[in-house]
C-alpha cells in the first residue's frame, strides 16, 4: 500500500504522468516481486524527470536511473526510474 501512496504523492506533487512499467517481475531485477515496494517508472516525462532529479521525492523514497538491462546510470539517460518506497513516510 505504501508504494501506491508514494506514487500518488509523486503524481500530485509533480503534476506529471506516472506510468509503472515494471514491479512484479523477478527475472530482470532481483529486487522486484509481489509484495515488494519497488517499481519501475517510465522516464520519458520531463516533469517527472525534473521532479526526481531535483531531489523532491517524498521522504523515504529513493531512486536509481536504469537502462533497459538494469544497468544503473547517474547520467540521467536510463529508460526508466527504479523507485524504492520501502521507507516511505507521508
Amino acid at each position: 500500500m505504501k508504494t501506491i501512496l508514494a506514487l500518488k504523492q509523486i503524481k500530485d506533487e509533480c503534476g506529471c504522468e506516472v506510468v509503472v512499467t515494471g514491479g512484479t517481475s523477478t527475472t530482470q531485477h532481483k529486487t522486484h516481486g509481489p509484495g515488494k515496494a519497488i517499481v519501475d517508472l517510465r522516464s520519458s516525462d520531463q516533469k517527472l524527470r525534473a521532479y526526481i532529479k531535483g531531489g523532491k521525492l517524498p521522504k523515504g523514497v529513493t531512486y536509481l536511473d536504469e537502462t533497459e538491462t538494469g544497468v544503473k546510470t547517474a547520467l540521467g539517460n536510463g529508460n526508466h526510474w527504479h523507485i524504492n518506497a520501502n521507507c516511505y513516510q507521508k
